[in-house]
């Protein structure tokens, strides 16, 4: 189990598939089950509290696991705000927590020969709607692997023409989190698409 601190209310753990049989959970008991109900959950808390310079102990925490190249979870922890005296919820400073309609679409590329062969399709596309999907797409490096983020509000444009982006061509669709999505724009390297435009 590994413990990584992002930001002061940001933590991420790295979980293997070796650990969940040091804490005798079956993998498929540990993909079926909520994972804030088993035992290994207040461990990574616990562990994670370590890390703070203040007690988790009455914070509000927001999580999100993923499964990564099918060889280890990804958890991870933000501190949204923390509990009153009088048991009412307080939203940390900048923390919005307002429900958006559109959300960040993320797909994976599974090389980079596949990213040059997405970005080659694009540059044969009209300039006109090059430009026009700019608005709404961004592609990053991180973690050795290449993501494309696109906004869904792309799908409800006038001017969107689903024949001039075939992405599922070019990736698969990975995940629809927009925390993931914040992270992978906070710590991955941004892939200038205009580079691959001639």
């Amino acid at each position: 189990m590994e413990i990584k601190k992002l930001f002061e209310d940001r933590y991420e753990v790295v979980l293997r598939l070796d650990d969940l049989e040091k804490f005798n959970i079956d993998f498929l008991e540990f993909m079926s089950s909520k994972i804030e109900n088993l035992d290994i959950f207040s461990i990574m808390l616990n562990n994670i509290d370590k890390y703070c310079s203040f007690s988790l102990k009455g914070k509000k925490i927001i999580f999100e696991t993923f499964f990564i190249d099918n060889s280890y979870f990804l958890i991870e922890f933000n501190i949204i705000g923390v509990l009153s005296k009088d048991g009412n919820f307080v939203s940390k400073v900048g923390k919005k927590l307002s429900i958006c309609n559109t959300c960040s679409l993320i797909f994976r590329f599974s090389s980079f020969d596949i990213l040059c062969d997405f970005c080659n399709y694009l540059s044969n596309i009209e300039k006109q709607k090059f430009l026009f999907l700019l608005n709404f797409i961004k592609i990053f490096k991180y973690r050795n692997n290449y993501f494309l983020i696109i906004d869904d509000s792309i799908f409800l444009t006038k001017l969107f023409d689903s024949s001039c982006l075939q992405i599922a061509e070019f990736a698969e669709f990975f995940s629809c989190s927009e925390i993931f999505a914040i992270k992978i724009k906070e710590l991955g390297h941004f892939i200038n698409i205009m580079n691959f435009k001639k």
